[in-house]
């Protein structure tokens, strides 16, 4: 059985398809740090969003380009291919926010930037 898939609208007609966390994403998260701990809940976060963004996540796709987005070194990409690391903080939050909003049972977010949003590149439009 198929998990439902979600699709995200991000900056400038870039879309993804993305899916919720499944049983092995979860077991490569492994335990959530106490709520006291937030050095260790910051880097939980920053886990959570790496496993979204390479694993849950098609690729980026806008009319007929296409970029996976990949854990590894800006200088190690290859063409067709963007680094976690060179997403800007905006199509992060738009991603992690529609997968975690669909995995919880609430609604997904409108992941669309508004008209005049000043969000007018993305790192896939400088792969």
């Amino acid at each position: 059985m198929k998990a439902e898939r979600i699709q995200v609208e991000l900056a400038d007609g870039w879309q993804v398809v993305a899916r919720p966390l499944n049983v092995f994403d979860c077991a490569m998260l492994g335990q959530r740090p106490e709520d006291d701990d937030l050095v260790a809940l910051n880097e939980f976060g920053v886990k959570v969003s790496r496993i979204i963004l390479t694993r849950c996540c098609g690729p980026l796709t806008h009319g007929g380009k296409r970029m996976r987005i990949v854990d590894k070194p800006f200088d190690e990409v290859k063409p067709g291919e963007i680094s976690v690391d060179d997403l800007n903080a905006e199509t992060v939050t738009r991603i992690t926010t529609a997968v975690s909003n669909h995995q919880s049972g609430g609604p997904v977010v409108d992941a669309t930037f508004p008209e005049g949003s000043g969000e007018s590149e993305t790192a896939a439009d400088r792969g």
